[in-house]
C-alpha cells in the first residue's frame, strides 16, 4: 500500500500518524518519534504525551494548534484575547490535515514546551494505540524549574561529588541519568494506558 505522506490526504480509513515530539530548549535533544492511531483526540494524545515523554501528569496542559489552544476543561475565566477549545473533541487526523507543526504545553509553572512535528501519515497496524519507535535523552524530572532550573542541575552533574549534584540526585533519584531513555518501558507504559482504557479511541472503529 503506498505510504502516505501529505496532511492534506484523505484519511478515509483509520491510519497511522508518525510524530516527532521534542522538548524545546534543551540541547542535547529529548526527543520521542511516536506512531498514534489517526482516530485519537488531543485529549488521547495528552495521555499518550505522558507516558512517552516519562511526565506524571501533576500538572495543566495545553495544545496550541496554530492560534487555537486545546485544553481539558476550557472555562469562562480563560483570556478573550485568545481562542480555546475542548480538547477531547479534536481530533488527531483533523490537527494532520490543518498543520505540519504544533504545540504541547506541560505545567503552566515550568512551562515545558514540546515541539510535534506531523512526518508521516500512512496505513496503520490493526489495535495498535500508539508505538515509540525511536527516542533519545531522559525527561527531566517534575518540579526542576523548568528549562533554567534543569540545565543547572546538568551542569551540577558534571561534578557528581558537588553538594549540588547530591543535593538533585537526593531529589531526583540516585538512579537518574539525563543520557538514558527505556524505549522498552515507555512503550509498555503505553500498553497499561491502552489496557486500562485511560484513552477513548476504538481500535475497531472503521
Amino acid at each position: 500500500m503506498k505510504l502516505i505522506t501529505s496532511r492534506h490526504a484523505e484519511t478515509v480509513l483509520p491510519s497511522e500518524i508518525v510524530l516527532r515530539i521534542e522538548l524545546v530548549g534543551i540541547s542535547p535533544s529529548v526527543w520521542r518519534r511516536v506512531a498514534v492511531h489517526s482516530e485519537a483526540t488531543l485529549e488521547d494524545l495528552h495521555h499518550i504525551i505522558q507516558a512517552t515523554m516519562g511526565w506524571y501528569d501533576t500538572h495543566s496542559h495545553d495544545f496550541l494548534v496554530g492560534e487555537v489552544y486545546y485544553r481539558a476543561n476550557p472555562s469562562s475565566e480563560d483570556p478573550t484575547t485568545v481562542t480555546v477549545r475542548q480538547e477531547r473533541r479534536k481530533k488527531l487526523r483533523l490537527v494532520a490535515r490543518e498543520t505540519d507543526l504544533f504545540t504541547y504545553i506541560y505545567d503552566w509553572g515550568d512551562e515545558w514546551q514540546h515541539r510535534i512535528s506531523v512526518e508521516q501519515i500512512r496505513p496503520r497496524p490493526p489495535q495498535r494505540l500508539a508505538f515509540i519507535e525511536a527516542g533519545e535523552r531522559a525527561c527531566p524530572p517534575e518540579d526542576c524549574g523548568g528549562i533554567p532550573g534543569y540545565l543547572s542541575a546538568l551542569a551540577a552533574l558534571d561534578q557528581p561529588k558537588s553538594a549540588a549534584a547530591q543535593e538533585f540526585l537526593a531529589w531526583a533519584g540516585r538512579d537518574f541519568d539525563a543520557a538514558r531513555f527505556d524505549r522498552h518501558a515507555a512503550n509498555a507504559a503505553l500498553s497499561r494506558m491502552h489496557r486500562n482504557r485511560w484513552v477513548g479511541v476504538k481500535l475497531n472503529e472503521r
